[in-house]
């Protein structure tokens, strides 16, 4: 098989809910507010040269926390020579790895949608790894990876694949993954 044929990539962008546009206008604003209130009672309180030093180290917090607030992320799938590899990325630079797992270690890998959701929903998981674009999404797949030591232990992966993986998922786990309807 050809080497390209065992590789595919796919990314997802998440969407923001739909109270973001309110949340972006009215949360700096708070920020800032709450910044002067504490500034004004240090000031107050300090009454010398920390005053100036703790309102500039405020201001550059809000800076810092609003710039992760309002960051784009993206989710990036890869599969490789039998293992997914999951990635977020921050604002089209910063890319942090989730991890990889072993594609034929996998319990389930179906549609988050229906009666495999239904019964997704029913089992108890001890972590949820959620990578869709939003909860709406017609393209959701799930995939319950089973503790190695606990088999009651379990872990559900939320993700988008493309036909591509979905393709390469079923070659490297042909007995769990259910094709999209």
């Amino acid at each position: 098989m050809n080497e390209f044929s065992q590789f595919a990539e796919h990314s997802v962008q998440k969407h923001q809910s739909k109270n973001f546009g309110v949340i972006r206008i009215i949360y700096p604003i708070l920020i800032f507010l709450f910044t002067i209130a504490v500034n004004i009672f240090l000031s107050i309180a300090l009454l010398g040269p920390f005053a100036v030093l703790s309102c500039a180290v405020m201001f550059v917090i809000e800076i810092i926390y609003c710039g992760k607030i309002f960051s784009t992320i993206s989710y990036d799938y890869r599969i490789t020579e039998g293992e997914i590899y999951f990635s977020i990325v921050y604002n089209n630079s910063k890319r942090k790895e989730l991890g990889s797992v072993e594609i034929s270690k996998f319990e389930t890998i179906a549609p988050y949608k229906g009666q495999y959701k239904e019964s997704a929903n029913r089992l108890t998981y001890v972590k949820e790894i959620n990578m869709t674009s939003s909860p709406e999404s017609e393209n959701i797949y799930f995939a319950v990876l089973p503790d190695p030591e606990d088999r009651s232990s379990k872990t559900i992966f939320l993700f988008e694949p493309s036909e591509k993986m979905l393709k390469l998922l079923k070659f490297h786990n042909r007995n769990t993954v259910i094709p999209r309807s």
